[in-house]
Formats: structure tokens, C-alpha cells, sequence
């Protein structure tokens, strides 16, 4: 296995398996958290909302956006139906 701080240090990017830690994990998702671009439902959230609505009405409508981003899709329904 390449050491993760000896292939920093080269000019090329060597794979290698990452060893996923507590600390890692914990850190990867810190990261993720912090940039909602990287949310499903930013990514493809107006189509799925363009799919839903041909069989949904969201008119008048409570909508439970349960889910681990930072509330994209509940964002689009009110848009959507503004």
C-alpha cells in the first residue's frame, strides 16, 4: 500500500486503497454537509418534481421533505408551485 503522505508529494496520483476511520468517515461527511451541490435533490430534483407532478398535485398540500441534505426538495415544491 502507498503511504497517503508520500503520494502527496509526487507530481502523478497513485490509487490506493483508502482505509476508512472513524475520523475519516466523520470527516468525508463534515465536508459533504457543507456544500449542498453535492445534495441529490440539487442535482436532480427539478426532475423528479417535473415526473411527480404528472400523478401529484402539490397544490395546497403539506410536503415532508425527510431526507439528510439541507431541505432542496421541499425548496423546489414551493417554487414549483408559487
Amino acid at each position: 500500500m502507498i503511504n497517503e503522505k508520500e503520494n502527496l508529494k509526487s507530481n502523478e496520483i497513485t490509487p490506493y486503497d483508502v482505509v476508512w476511520t472513524d475520523s475519516k468517515i466523520s470527516l468525508f461527511w463534515d465536508n459533504m454537509s457543507k456544500t449542498t451541490r453535492q445534495y441529490y435533490s440539487d442535482k436532480v430534483g427539478k426532475s423528479i418534481l417535473r415526473f411527480m407532478k404528472k400523478y401529484i398535485s402539490f397544490d395546497n398540500k403539506n410536503v415532508l421533505d425527510y431526507g439528510c441534505g439541507g431541505g432542496g426538495v421541499r425548496k423546489l415544491v414551493t417554487i414549483y408551485e408559487s
